[in-house]
């Protein structure tokens, strides 16, 4: 196979998994709401019709470059984060280079891809599930958790602060590159944050153990006399910038952004920022920036820029 052949393979099973009722999805999406996690039935359609509407021929031939791998070798994906789609991109972008993939899906998410691949045509012996990649001639840990903090300058719209709350929670708050910690004015109240917080709930209900999971958190919250807040599925609480448990917001406020900036330079592990343009401009820094609401929706190639070309010259 081509490369064209192969973006068209890729493109035309994509086109049968943008429907929710496609059989394949469906009984994927039934397996892995099986497995041990806290993914629901509205956030692995998320997930799903993210991926499915993005690959499409001309979105993989612009994140291709038309290009083909130096030589053909067997690679192996190591999926280190549980995202329902952890290890999508690398198994992707191997696949379209010519080749030959063996992927370890991790255990909250054992059914989607090998369901996606198993229908596109010419993969069967191109795309395999295990776990021994000793006889790999490459080995790509794809998916390593994110660390992200967002800040915000007290004057998004509903917009963003409703982007920002799909950011916070989708997948129970554990997804990769999932803010830890807001930052925000001192003196600002989170109220109109904890309204979207609540109105992402309405759409995207919470796993039937996210609640009880922040129950001990709130419960001790409340015996220290800290400032909190509750709501379906999420807790918010203010303190020292640290990071909390999944679904637990930890709101930080600065008294200048400069003082954001400074502590922005101390932590070498973040792989990204959330903020506004206007927001992100006044911080300066050199952290790659997504708008509120477009964490969990990367373009092809966002989060790791380098992998088409490091396939290409293996």
């Amino acid at each position: 196979m081509t490369l064209g052949d192969r973006i068209q393979a890729v493109a035309a099973s994509a086109a049968r998994w943008r429907d929710p009722e496609h059989p394949a999805r469906t009984s994927a999406a039934e397996a892995t709401l099986a497995a041990p996690n806290r993914f629901t039935e509205e956030s692995l359609a998320f997930a799903l019709n993210h991926r499915a509407h993005q690959a499409t021929e001309q979105a993989l031939r612009t994140w291709t470059g038309d290009r083909a791998a130096e030589r053909t070798v067997k690679v192996g994906v190591v999926c280190e984060e549980s995202g329902p789609l952890a290890g999508w991109e690398a198994v992707l972008g191997a696949f379209l280079l010519g080749h030959a993939v063996l992927v370890a899906p991790p255990g909250a998410s054992p059914a989607l891809l090998p369901a996606f691949w198993s229908e596109v045509q010419g993969a069967a012996d191109r795309v395999r599930v295990g776990t021994d990649t000793s006889d790999q001639e490459a080995v790509i840990a794809e998916g390593k958790n994110e660390a992200t903090v967002a800040v915000i300058g007290g004057q998004e719209d509903s917009e963003a602060l409703s982007g920002l709350a799909e950011d916070l929670l989708l997948h129970e708050g554990a997804a990769p590159g999932t803010p830890s910690v807001v930052w925000a004015p001192a003196g600002l109240e989170p109220d109109a944050l904890l309204n979207a917080l609540a109105g992402f709930r309405d759409f995207f209900p919470p796993h039937p153990d996210t609640d009880g999971t922040l129950a001990l958190p709130a419960a001790f919250l409340a015996s220290a006399k800290r400032s909190h807040a509750a709501g379906p599925g999420f807790l918010v609480s203010k303190g020292a910038p640290e990071p909390q448990g999944a679904a637990h917001v930890r709101w930080t406020e600065y008294k200048h952004l400069g003082d954001v900036t400074v502590w922005l330079r101390s932590q070498p592990h973040l792989s990204f920022l959330v903020a506004a343009p206007d927001v992100a401009e006044r911080l300066a820094t050199d952290l790659p920036v997504a708008a509120p609401g477009d964490v969990h929706r990367p373009a092809l190639g966002q989060r790791n820029p380098d992998l088409i070309e490091f396939l290409v010259g293996l």
